[in-house]
């Protein structure tokens, strides 16, 4: 049984389970798209503080960026 994205646990500091820190990840992207703030986003989700999120955030913009441009390479 996965855990829902809106009932992670918080957690202070750095973890070990890869998987729930990308579930956070992904859960800060969320929110992020629904119009919450980066201090908002760390409160909600424990991170410590809103420079946090808001390079977990642009990283995962930059990902995405990188994704598509080589699908744009493989199709051409």
């Amino acid at each position: 049984m996965a855990i829902a994205l809106t009932e992670l646990p918080l957690v202070h500091g750095q973890h070990r389970n890869r998987a729930l820190a990308a579930a956070r990840r992904a859960r800060a992207v969320e929110l992020r798209t629904a119009g919450l703030t980066y201090d908002q986003i760390a409160e909600d989700l424990g991170y410590a503080n809103r420079g946090t999120v808001y390079r977990i955030v642009s990283e995962a913009l930059q990902a995405h960026m990188l994704e598509a441009v080589g699908e744009l390479r493989d199709l051409e």
